[in-house]
Protein backbone atom coordinates (compact mmCIF):
# COMPACT_ATOMS: atom_id res chain seq x y z
CA UNK A 1 0.00 0.00 0.00
CA UNK A 2 1.42 3.37 -0.95
CA UNK A 3 1.08 6.32 1.39
CA UNK A 4 2.05 9.94 1.14
CA UNK A 5 5.39 10.96 2.58
CA UNK A 6 3.67 13.03 5.27
CA UNK A 7 1.70 10.00 6.51
CA UNK A 8 4.86 7.87 6.47
CA UNK A 9 6.80 10.49 8.42
CA UNK A 10 4.01 10.75 10.99
CA UNK A 11 3.89 6.96 11.29
CA UNK A 12 7.67 6.82 11.80
CA UNK A 13 7.55 9.56 14.45
CA UNK A 14 4.67 7.86 16.24
CA UNK A 15 6.40 4.46 16.31
CA UNK A 16 9.68 5.92 17.57
CA UNK A 17 7.94 8.08 20.16
CA UNK A 18 5.92 5.14 21.45
CA UNK A 19 9.02 2.90 21.55
CA UNK A 20 10.89 5.58 23.48
CA UNK A 21 8.02 6.08 25.90
CA UNK A 22 7.78 2.33 26.45
CA UNK A 23 11.52 2.10 27.05
CA UNK A 24 11.50 5.02 29.49
CA UNK A 25 8.63 3.44 31.41
CA UNK A 26 6.10 6.21 31.07
CA UNK A 27 4.36 7.51 28.00
CA UNK A 28 3.90 10.80 29.88
CA UNK A 29 7.67 11.39 29.88
CA UNK A 30 7.59 12.25 26.18
CA UNK A 31 6.13 15.76 26.29
CA UNK A 32 5.95 16.85 22.65
CA UNK A 33 7.68 17.17 19.31
CA UNK A 34 7.99 20.70 17.98
CA UNK A 35 6.60 24.17 18.52
CA UNK A 36 5.12 26.39 15.80
CA UNK A 37 8.59 27.36 14.52
CA UNK A 38 9.83 23.76 14.19
CA UNK A 39 12.06 23.77 17.28
CA UNK A 40 12.06 20.55 19.31
CA UNK A 41 10.07 20.85 22.52
CA UNK A 42 10.92 17.97 24.86
CA UNK A 43 11.14 17.20 28.55
CA UNK A 44 14.71 15.87 28.75
CA UNK A 45 18.06 15.72 26.96
CA UNK A 46 17.31 12.08 26.05
CA UNK A 47 14.05 13.09 24.39
CA UNK A 48 15.82 15.85 22.47
CA UNK A 49 18.57 13.53 21.21
CA UNK A 50 16.08 10.88 20.10
CA UNK A 51 13.74 13.29 18.35
CA UNK A 52 16.65 15.14 16.68
CA UNK A 53 17.74 11.82 15.20
CA UNK A 54 14.20 10.97 14.04
CA UNK A 55 13.72 14.45 12.55
CA UNK A 56 16.98 14.07 10.58
CA UNK A 57 15.88 10.65 9.27
CA UNK A 58 12.51 12.00 8.13
CA UNK A 59 14.15 15.00 6.43
CA UNK A 60 16.53 12.60 4.65
CA UNK A 61 13.57 10.52 3.43
CA UNK A 62 11.88 13.69 2.16
CA UNK A 63 15.04 14.59 0.26
CA UNK A 64 15.29 11.11 -1.30
CA UNK A 65 11.66 11.12 -2.45
CA UNK A 66 12.06 14.62 -3.90
CA UNK A 67 15.09 13.32 -5.86
CA UNK A 68 13.11 10.73 -7.84
CA UNK A 69 13.12 7.91 -5.32
CA UNK A 70 10.01 5.90 -4.48
CA UNK A 71 9.07 5.10 -0.91
CA UNK A 72 6.90 2.03 -0.25
CA UNK A 73 5.38 1.53 3.19
CA UNK A 74 3.95 -1.81 4.30
CA UNK A 75 2.45 -3.18 7.52
CA UNK A 76 1.93 -6.92 8.10
CA UNK A 77 -1.64 -8.07 7.58
CA UNK A 78 -1.65 -11.57 9.10
CA UNK A 79 -4.15 -12.47 6.39
CA UNK A 80 -3.74 -16.21 6.84
CA UNK A 81 -2.03 -16.90 3.51
CA UNK A 82 1.21 -18.11 5.22
CA UNK A 83 3.13 -14.90 4.53
CA UNK A 84 2.84 -11.19 4.02
CA UNK A 85 3.81 -10.65 0.38
CA UNK A 86 4.02 -7.20 -1.21
CA UNK A 87 5.15 -6.18 -4.69
CA UNK A 88 7.33 -3.11 -4.12
CA UNK A 89 8.16 -2.40 -7.77
CA UNK A 90 6.76 -4.14 -10.87
CA UNK A 91 9.77 -3.07 -12.99
CA UNK A 92 13.54 -3.25 -12.82
CA UNK A 93 15.24 -0.77 -10.51
CA UNK A 94 17.57 -0.30 -7.56
CA UNK A 95 16.84 -1.19 -3.94
CA UNK A 96 18.29 1.82 -2.11
CA UNK A 97 17.33 1.38 1.53
CA UNK A 98 15.05 -0.17 4.11
CA UNK A 99 13.90 0.60 7.62
CA UNK A 100 11.78 -1.90 9.52
CA UNK A 101 10.38 -2.50 13.00
CA UNK A 102 9.08 -5.58 14.80
CA UNK A 103 6.59 -5.11 17.64
CA UNK A 104 6.42 -8.83 18.51
CA UNK A 105 7.41 -9.57 22.11
CA UNK A 106 9.51 -12.69 21.47
CA UNK A 107 9.87 -13.62 17.78
CA UNK A 108 12.31 -12.26 15.22
CA UNK A 109 10.91 -11.50 11.77
CA UNK A 110 12.60 -11.85 8.39
CA UNK A 111 11.97 -9.68 5.36
CA UNK A 112 12.84 -11.63 2.22
CA UNK A 113 12.85 -9.92 -1.17
CA UNK A 114 12.82 -11.64 -4.56
CA UNK A 115 13.78 -10.34 -8.00
CA UNK A 116 10.34 -11.39 -9.28
CA UNK A 117 6.83 -10.01 -9.68
CA UNK A 118 4.34 -10.90 -6.96
CA UNK A 119 2.55 -13.22 -9.38
CA UNK A 120 5.78 -15.19 -9.87
CA UNK A 121 6.96 -15.19 -6.24
CA UNK A 122 6.36 -18.23 -4.06
CA UNK A 123 7.51 -17.76 -0.49
CA UNK A 124 9.69 -20.65 0.69
CA UNK A 125 10.75 -21.62 -2.84
CA UNK A 126 11.59 -18.45 -4.86
CA UNK A 127 15.22 -17.32 -4.80
CA UNK A 128 15.85 -14.60 -2.22
CA UNK A 129 17.46 -11.46 -3.64
CA UNK A 130 17.83 -9.59 -0.31
CA UNK A 131 17.04 -10.66 3.26
CA UNK A 132 17.20 -9.03 6.68
CA UNK A 133 16.32 -10.09 10.21
CA UNK A 134 14.28 -7.61 12.24
CA UNK A 135 14.78 -8.42 15.95
CA UNK A 136 11.72 -8.67 18.18
CA UNK A 137 10.98 -5.46 20.03
CA UNK A 138 13.42 -3.62 17.78
CA UNK A 139 14.20 -2.43 14.31
CA UNK A 140 16.61 -2.42 11.41
CA UNK A 141 17.85 0.38 9.11
CA UNK A 142 20.08 0.14 6.01
CA UNK A 143 20.07 3.19 3.75
CA UNK A 144 23.06 2.12 1.61
CA UNK A 145 21.97 -1.08 -0.14
CA UNK A 146 22.23 0.02 -3.82
CA UNK A 147 21.29 -3.44 -5.16
CA UNK A 148 19.99 -3.66 -8.73
CA UNK A 149 17.04 -5.94 -9.50
CA UNK A 150 16.38 -6.77 -13.15
CA UNK A 151 12.76 -8.01 -13.14
CA UNK A 152 10.75 -6.62 -10.19
CA UNK A 153 10.98 -6.40 -6.41
CA UNK A 154 8.60 -8.38 -4.20
CA UNK A 155 9.12 -8.72 -0.44
CA UNK A 156 7.58 -11.07 2.13
CA UNK A 157 7.62 -11.04 5.92
CA UNK A 158 7.97 -14.41 7.67
CA UNK A 159 9.05 -15.73 11.07
CA UNK A 160 11.79 -18.13 9.93
CA UNK A 161 15.26 -17.55 8.54
CA UNK A 162 15.59 -20.73 6.43
CA UNK A 163 14.84 -20.45 2.72
CA UNK A 164 11.89 -22.83 3.14
CA UNK A 165 10.29 -20.99 6.10
CA UNK A 166 6.92 -19.36 5.49
CA UNK A 167 5.44 -18.99 8.98
CA UNK A 168 3.32 -15.87 9.02
CA UNK A 169 3.72 -12.86 11.30
CA UNK A 170 0.63 -11.44 13.01
CA UNK A 171 -1.27 -8.42 11.74
CA UNK A 172 0.43 -5.11 12.57
CA UNK A 173 3.50 -6.80 14.12
CA UNK A 174 6.04 -5.87 11.45
CA UNK A 175 6.26 -2.85 9.19
CA UNK A 176 8.78 -1.48 6.75
CA UNK A 177 9.65 1.45 4.51
CA UNK A 178 11.61 0.58 1.36
CA UNK A 179 13.22 3.18 -0.89
CA UNK A 180 13.80 2.33 -4.57
CA UNK A 181 14.69 4.22 -7.72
Amino acid sequence: MRRSLAVTALLLLTVVAFAFAQQSGSIGQLRGFTNSTGELQTSSAGDTALLTSVKAAVESLQSDVASGYTLETYLSTGAGDAEDENEIDANSGVLMGISAYNNHASANAFIKCSNLTAANTTVASSAVFYQIMVPFGGGYVDRNINATYSVALTCSIVLGEAATDEAEVAANDVGYNITTR
